[in-house]
């Protein structure tokens, strides 16, 4: 996890903020699990995001 807003290339391509042209972000991982994966506990099943958050603006961007 990015807790300092810091430019972002993201599978190469710079990030700029679709609102605000923004290119500060920082990153949070999260994981998207499914009713099925909480019943069945299998974690390893969720699927990793990436959310990058303009530091202007606020706006979130996901990446799966």
């Amino acid at each position: 996890m990015n807790a300092d807003p810091a430019p972002v290339t993201h599978r190469g391509h710079a990030l700029r903020c679709p609102i605000c042209a923004g290119a500060r972000f920082t990153q949070r991982e999260y994981a998207l699990r499914t009713v099925e994966d909480e019943m069945f506990k299998q974690p390893w099943a969720a699927d990793q995001l990436i959310a990058y958050v303009c530091a202007e603006c606020g706006h979130v961007q996901w990446f799966a």
